[in-house]
């Protein structure tokens, strides 16, 4: 019987591992937070992580694996894995807001700023924001002073008093097309009244100036 070659023996192994190494791919630390509320980003901080339904515990290495270890989806937000978990949409530059997390790279972009397609499936513009800084501008020109913009979210911060003085000219105008519709609303009713009493005494009218007539024509006679 042959004897294997002592640098086979060793040229087995190797490969297998090589094998391996190409295979499994390690997750960075940006996957694993992937999708995740930052609200609840020191839930998901520990070595073993529950399932928020209370089901069971999973390692973090499991969290954004692309396999649904927990049935309400709490290990993969970033993924598509659990149709029942939610991702997040960071939104910079607009309102962040949670998808289910089935739309995760499904070809359709759903996040403003395209994040729930990093597969790169489709092009996803980022659209988040708008015209904030042209609405910058006019704030500045209608306010004749200049106002803090905040990156983090996107929005203008307005000074009290005018936050104060457009409120209530926003209540005033509420008040007076409320009062406008009031009467729109009771002007066919009080025209048919009118209309009514009107004609009564139309008639009560008509009747004393006959009997005036009739009485008349009995003196004469």
């Amino acid at each position: 019987m042959a004897h294997m070659p002592r640098w086979c023996s060793f040229r087995i192994p190797v490969m297998v591992f090589m094998v391996f190494l190409f295979r499994v791919r390690p997750t960075s630390a940006g996957n694993k937070v992937r999708g995740i509320d930052p609200k609840d980003l020191a839930y998901f901080q520990g070595d073993s992580i529950w399932c928020k339904d209370g089901s069971k515990s999973f390692p973090r290495e499991r969290l954004n694996d692309n396999f649904c270890d927990c049935p309400d989806g709490t290990d993969e937000p970033g993924t598509s894995a659990c149709p029942a978990s939610k991702y997040y949409c960071r939104n910079s530059g607009s309102a962040p807001k949670l998808v289910f997390a089935s739309r995760v790279n499904d070809g359709i972009c759903d996040c403003c700023d395209g994040s729930d397609e990093y597969e790169k499936r489709v092009n996803c513009v980022n659209t988040c924001g708008g015209s904030i800084k042209d609405l910058r501008e006019e704030l500045k020109e209608g306010f004749g002073q200049s106002t803090t913009f905040d990156r983090s979210d996107g929005f203008e911060d307005i000074p009290h008093h005018q936050q104060k003085k457009f409120g209530e000219d926003l209540v005033s105008r509420l008040k007076e097309m409320k009062a406008g519709m009031l009467v729109m609303q009771w002007l066919p009713f009080f025209s048919i009244l009118f209309f009514l009493a009107w004609m009564s005494r139309a008639r009560v009218s008509r009747r004393v100036r006959l009997r005036r007539k009739k009485s008349s024509r009995h003196s004469v006679v």
